[in-house]
């Protein structure tokens, strides 16, 4: 539910994809979606995958777009993920740790649509720490498959706005 109140004004950007220019979420949203932190402790732990998601964490869903079927970052994806990378290099945010979970449509089998999120939620990871500098040890990829969905939908059912990239502030 979290997800869905707090990316609220984020999600509209998103339903109407093939993504170009105008779609992509500008890193001043990005940060303003993702603070929302009371306090940071000194020394947080680096994030893990089992690393447990507050229910109130700030939030934000972004489509981050690959080459069909692929973790291969299209054109589009890598400007959306400039646009975070600035974000997470934002004073506002320096030293929180992010969860960064791969989500897909409702196309293909389970266990495929998990591991390709997988894939797809390092690839993020791997952009931000090459390009940005972000500490790897502040982001981990968690792949969520057919998980959590945007927008319900039967099985089988292309739909854009469920693949897409959540971005979390486990500090928050």
């Amino acid at each position: 539910m979290r997800l869905f109140l707090l990316a609220a004004a984020v999600l509209p950007l998103i339903a109407t994809a093939p993504a170009n220019a105008a779609d992509v979420v500008d890193a001043d949203v990005i940060v303003k979606s993702l603070r929302g932190v009371k306090h940071m402790s000194a020394t947080p732990a680096a994030a893990t995958p089992a690393t447990p998601v507050p229910a109130d964490a700030p939030a934000v869903s972004l489509l981050v777009l690959f080459d069909s079927g692929s973790a291969d970052l299209s054109g589009a994806g890598r400007a959306q993920l400039d646009q975070l990378g600035s974000a997470l290099k934002n004073p506002a945010l320096a030293g929180a740790h992010f969860r960064i979970e791969g989500h897909t449509d409702t196309v293909g089998d389970d266990q495929t649509n998990l591991a390709l999120s997988e894939r797809r939620a390092k690839a993020v990871v791997d952009y931000l720490v090459a390009k940005f500098a972000v500490e790897a040890a502040r982001l981990v990829a968690v792949g969520k498959g057919k998980q959590d969905l945007a927008v319900k939908t039967p099985d089988q059912t292309p739909e854009a706005a469920n693949r897409r990239v959540v971005v979390i502030n486990l500090d928050g």
